[in-house]
């Protein structure tokens, strides 16, 4: 691989990252499931009932259904440079809490 060849392929990574969120901003969850590997693994910390492992699309795609139900709709996920804040309205009061979200990108 040339430098060259390197820098396009990471460029689009970010572009396909990018449209993950907005897709997932949108709520075109079937625009998302085109960016994930079938076998994805969600790994989820620190977040009571939704922590753990969460294997393969039908289980991320649940995953997301139980966050937007427990925030009542409200949970929202922003996408500025690496670090990804989430925000959620718990007992009608804003939180928000810093995340890093580390995809992996393969090419075929």
């Amino acid at each position: 691989m040339t430098e060259q060849t390197d820098i396009a392929r990471a460029a689009r990574n970010v572009e396909l990252v990018q449209a993950g969120y907005d897709a997932f901003t949108r709520g075109d969850l079937a625009a998302v499931e085109k960016l994930f590997d079938p076998e994805v693994v969600w790994h989820a910390q620190r977040l009571g009932a939704l922590s753990g492992d969460h294997g393969g699309w039908p289980e991320v795609l649940r995953f997301f259904g139980e966050t937007m139900e427990l925030s009542k709709g409200t949970f929202r996920v922003t996408a500025p440079a690496c670090r990804r804040r989430s925000m959620r309205w718990r007992n009608w009061q804003p939180t928000s809490s810093p995340t890093c979200h580390t995809p992996t990108c393969r090419t075929p």
